[in-house]
C-alpha cells in the first residue's frame, strides 16, 4: 500500500483520496465511522482487527484529540497486540516503518482534529 499523502481532513493512498477517517489494514483502505466522533470504543475497532496482527496503531488526529477507551487497551494487550496512540502524522509514520520492517500492522487514522 503506497501512501502518496496526507493532510488535515484527508489521505492519499494509491491515487485515491480519502476524506473519512480510515481504516488501513492489508488491503485498500476502507472508511473508519465510530459511534462517537473522539472517542474509541471496542465496538468500532474490534470486528476489523485481524487475528494474527501484532501492532494496533491509532492516529489521534492532527491535535491529538481522540481519545481510545482503556477497554479497547486492555482487549489489545490481553491479544497479546502492542497498541500504539499518536497524533495522526506520527501514527502513519509509525505504521509505514512497521510494515516496513515486516511487522503485521494496521491503523485507524482520524484526520480531523
Amino acid at each position: 500500500m503506497v501512501i502518496e499523502g496526507l493532510a488535515f481532513g484527508e489521505i492519499v493512498v494509491q491515487g485515491k483520496s480519502y476524506r473519512d477517517d480510515v481504516f488501513l489494514g492489508y488491503e485498500e483502505p476502507q472508511p473508519w465511522h465510530r459511534m462517537e466522533s473522539h472517542q474509541v470504543e471496542l465496538e468500532d475497532v474490534h470486528e476489523l482487527i485481524p487475528s494474527d496482527v501484532c501492532y494496533v496503531i491509532f492516529g489521534t488526529g492532527f491535535t491529538g484529540r481522540m481519545v481510545v477507551s482503556p477497554a479497547v487497551v486492555k482487549h489489545l494487550h490481553e491479544r497479546g497486540i502492542a497498541c500504539v496512540e499518536q497524533k495522526t502524522p506520527q501514527a502513519l509514520e509509525t505504521y509505514e516503518k512497521l510494515l516496513g520492517r515486516g511487522q503485521k500492522a494496521v491503523a485507524f487514522l482520524h484526520l480531523g482534529c
